[in-house]
């Protein structure tokens, strides 16, 4: 039977966690827990013998569109690697809910194959392709001066004053402009030559997704490279880049289910509802009364839930055991 191995990354959302654990850490799989550095407090987690929490030592700060998130989601890989002989390797969040019985979503898995939603690709600026690229069958190509910027400009979100994420947050007009203003100038930085990029195309995508043993190994010894992975660090948000252009690069690829629409509300396994039904075009939280429609979807997770629904998808998900 398929071992699998669910790795989390949680900043908040602890006592759900705690509580959905039983879940994961059932069938003889195991759940890895990457706990945001600036989080000080981990009770109930770090009291859970059933799952495995990350020493503090090797927690990363997880800012918004930052290279630590890939980091982190690596450090989680690697654990589980060297952990056990696991089959199959899914990234999930704090803020998800599992939607099947175990049984059903192993059967799932038993094709052998990763998932993926991929959303874009563009191709390189480097004017020689890597001998280690591989094409891929996507009905994407996006070469528009935005996409580009996102993956071949400078970007830094290391700072208060220039992540995205955290500016808009506050709902300030004056931190927004001030973030807006420090990242135009940030993207006028020269990067290095074109030769820096080694793949023929790059791929942004969902960050969640369900891989392969074959896939997660080759992923993580990739990205374990700093000559690879350097160029992904600079990007805006290499969360959805990094990963998912390796795999879409790899030798694995033609194992891989792509969802190629961001309007799409299944993300590779995850049902996500990015707004474009409505055309708000902003993440919809999830409700206990969109199960049916996600599972129809043929998802296994969905996220993001509502904060005031937790007991009900607790309840939820206590039931499929």
């Amino acid at each position: 039977m398929t071992k699998i191995a669910f790795l989390c990354l949680a900043h908040n959302n602890l006592e759900y966690i705690d509580k959905l654990a039983d879940y994961y850490c059932s069938d003889g799989d195991d759940l890895f827990v990457h706990l945001d550095a600036r989080v000080r407090n981990e009770a109930p987690l770090g009291d859970n013998n059933k799952l495995k929490l990350l020493p503090r030592s090797e927690r990363l700060p997880t800012r918004w569109g930052t290279y630590e998130i890939v980091e982190a989601s690596l450090t989680l890989l690697k654990k589980a690697i060297t952990s056990s002989e696991f089959d199959y390797f899914i990234l999930i969040s704090g803020a998800d809910v599992p939607l099947l019985p175990k049984a059903q979503l192993k059967a799932k898995l038993a094709s052998n194959q990763s998932y993926f939603g991929q959303w874009q690709r563009i191709a390189s600026p480097s004017l020689s392709k890597s001998t280690n690229a591989k094409e891929i069958n996507s009905p994407l190509e996006n070469n528009s001066k935005t996409l580009f910027s996102e993956f071949f400009h400078r970007h830094y979100y290391q700072s208060w004053l220039t992540n995205p994420g955290e500016a808009y947050l506050t709902q300030q007009r004056w931190r927004i402009y001030a973030m807006l203003l420090a990242n135009k100038f940030i993207a006028r930085l020269p990067l290095e030559a074109t030769s820096y990029f080694t793949y023929s195309h790059y791929v942004k995508g969902s960050q969640w997704w369900g891989m392969t043993k074959e896939l997660a190994h080759y992923v993580h010894e990739q990205l374990s490279d700093p000559k690879v992975n350097r160029q992904f660090k600079k990007m805006h948000a290499p969360d959805e880049k990094a990963i998912q252009t390796v795999a879409a690069n790899s030798p694995y690829v033609e194992r891989i289910i792509f969802d190629y629409e961001q309007s799409s509300l299944k993300q590779g396994l995850h049902y996500i509802d990015w707004g474009f039904q409505d055309q708000s075009k902003t993440l919809k939280l999830f409700s206990v009364d969109d199960i049916d429609k996600a599972i129809n979807a043929k998802c296994g997770f969905a996220r993001k839930i509502s904060p005031e629904q937790q007991e009900a998808f607790i309840t939820f998900a206590q039931g499929l055991h």
